[in-house]
């Protein structure tokens, strides 16, 4: 009776620890660097992190820097999707997100956006339309953050294949 208990707590327990060895190695390996190199003012949000590249809302590429990225939309609710590469920077406490996605032409699905933004430190979303593409700016501010999108299909059963940026 007793090996099928064992049995099942060296399953949890052996990934755990390998899991765990492999996220001290990385984090010794690679600290990110200090919140003295950025500059006065801004707010980091939770989920930086702050060893990836970042961009800055002033810069000659801030529209679509990172990415382009794909993501789906479902006609069963919304999906939402975020910058995997790098951050963004409000430069000013009037900086701006632009957004913006499309479908593809092959598909006939049609889906609707909604990008994120930072009002006085909180995130919130705003609508980039619906139909076969959308675009629209988001007040950001001075927060460093990692930009998301979501998505939803609205033309069920069909999945709606999204880029967006």
């Amino acid at each position: 009776m007793l090996k099928r208990p064992i049995t099942i707590l060296a399953a949890i327990a052996i990934p755990l620890v390998v899991i765990s060895g492999i996220n001290a190695t990385a984090a010794s390996a690679d600290p990110a660097p200090s919140n003295s190199k950025l500059p006065e003012g801004i707010w980091v949000a939770p989920d930086v992190d702050l060893s990836k590249p970042t961009v800055h809302s002033d810069g000659p590429n801030s529209l679509a820097a990172c990415g382009p990225y794909d993501g789906a939309g479902l006609p069963t609710g919304w999906r939402t999707y975020q910058w995997t590469d790098c951050s963004y920077i409000g430069s000013t406490a009037s900086a701006t997100k632009g957004y913006a996605w499309n479908s593809p032409n092959w598909s006939a699905a049609e889906g609707c956006g909604q990008g994120m933004g930072y009002r006085s430190g909180s995130p919130y979303w705003i609508g980039l339309g619906c139909g076969k593409s959308g675009r629209g700016t988001a007040d950001w501010g001075n927060v460093i953050g990692v930009p998301k999108f979501q998505s939803i299909g609205i033309t069920p059963p069909s999945i709606t294949p999204i880029t967006w940026s």
